[in-house]
């Protein structure tokens, strides 16, 4: 798995305007990984097409009022020249969570089905204690236990 923002750090206009709309005060969480080739990669969000229309599409992980144990994760999907908005789960944790990117055509197992999925279309996988994968049907997202 790889975060697909690699290379843009800058989050569309537009979704920083809906989100400052919601939440007055908040920032973006950074997630850093290493790749197998010890390439080190930071990241501010993922971007992928998570409803097939070949329009990126956003999930970040923002920081509310400044407090680490108070973030929250946000998806924003195109839609006829604009975003539709999710949130996803609860509350998270920075310390606790991580958000990576899931290619269209990645195999996935579901554990609430006890399933092997391959994905249709882009997703993101949200790891706590457990990992969800959220991916995107029917305009709402559907989640996957991908991992215990």
């Amino acid at each position: 798995m790889q975060f697909q923002s690699v290379g843009s750090n800058v989050l569309p206009t537009t979704i920083s305007q809906m989100i400052s709309e919601k939440y007055k005060k908040w920032e973006l969480v950074v997630y850093s990984y290493t790749k197998l080739n010890k390439e080190k990669v930071v990241t501010k969000f993922i971007r992928g097409d998570f409803n097939g229309d070949s329009i990126l599409d956003y999930a970040v992980m923002i920081k509310v009022n400044n407090d680490p144990q108070n973030c929250r994760c946000l998806a924003f999907v195109s839609q006829s020249q604009k975003y539709l908005t999710f949130t996803i789960g609860g509350k998270y944790s920075v310390s606790r969570s991580s958000m990576q990117f899931d290619r269209k055509g990645s195999r996935k197992y579901d554990y609430n089905t006890q399933s092997e999925i391959v994905l249709t279309s882009d997703a993101f996988t949200i790891a706590t204690e457990g990992c969800n994968t959220y991916v995107f049907k029917k305009n709402s997202f559907v989640t996957l236990a991908s991992c215990d």
